[in-house]
């Protein structure tokens, strides 16, 4: 279906590049939040924009097309379709509700890629939480934590008291380890949303008095937007704690805040 929908071979070609680029999207993202400058240089970058947007021209003609092959296409295939159509945004606004009827259906690393689909085609959807909640679940093993940190990130607020509820209680049955990692999984979801969300930056406050999560709380909230005389005042007082972790973290959260500002209230 997805081969008729793009018959010509330069639409083929057209998809590969952009199915390529999307998923080297996370890594590129990863390496930028975590490293000082991307080794790329600006023209280069420049470069492959344009060579996306002469792709997205290509295949525009058949979004529709596109679309209609989302209601009789297998999973697998409905995953490729949704990886193409996120390119397009609201343009592909009509593709939501078959988007989001293939998400049951689909294996579960191909929701994140339909989950991000719909995100980016959408924007936020409160509705979307329970499947991303029950998506979060089936990876133990964290083989596409990155995929879903970024979920949270981008579905917002509402997650927030979900991650919350994560990190101070756990399904009964699980073993100590098993019942820890969830925790702290769920406590890295909310640091990364602490960077663009001053609302998850606040829910870390409450776990500053936790011993074994206050040093990446902390972190979280050294991060964030969020610039109150509490923070400033608890980042001071951080300065002089044992733990080298909070130490630092505390020096570059008043660096990014130009030191004390203190009665600099709330941004987003």
């Amino acid at each position: 279906m997805l081969a008729s929908a793009l018959a010509s071979e330069r639409e083929l070609k057209a998809r590969r590049n952009i199915i390529d680029l999307l998923r080297s999207e996370a890594i590129h993202m990863h390496v930028t939040r975590h490293a000082a400058r991307w080794s790329e240089s600006k023209e280069y970058r420049e470069q492959q924009a344009e060579e996306y947007e002469k792709d997205l021209s290509l295949i525009r003609p058949s979004l529709p097309q596109l679309i209609e092959a989302l209601k009789s296409t297998d999973p697998n295939e409905g995953a490729t379709i949704a990886m193409i159509l996120r390119a397009f945004g609201d343009e592909a606004r009509d593709a939501l509700p078959l988007l989001k009827k293939l998400l049951p259906s689909s294996e579960y690393r191909d929701r994140a890629g339909i989950l991000q689909a719909i995100l980016d085609i959408g924007g936020p959807d409160n509705s979307l939480l329970q499947p991303l909640l029950e998506l979060d679940a089936q990876d133990p093993q964290a083989q596409i934590s990155n995929e879903i940190t970024t979920l949270y990130v981008v579905l917002g607020d509402c997650a927030i008291p979900a991650l919350v509820e994560n990190i101070c209680s756990t399904p009964a049955g699980l073993k100590e380890y098993e019942r820890r990692r969830v925790n702290h999984r769920a406590l890295h979801r909310l640091v990364a949303m602490a960077k663009e969300h001053n609302s998850a930056a606040t829910a870390l406050l409450r776990f500053l008095d936790t011993d074994e999560l206050r040093a990446t709380a902390l972190s979280g909230i050294a991060a964030s937007k969020l610039r109150t005389d509490e923070v400033t005042a608890m980042l001071i007082n951080a300065l002089g704690d044992e733990d080298k972790y909070v130490r630092d973290s505390a020096v570059r959260g008043l660096a990014d805040r130009g030191g004390s500002t203190a009665g600099a209230g709330c941004t987003h």
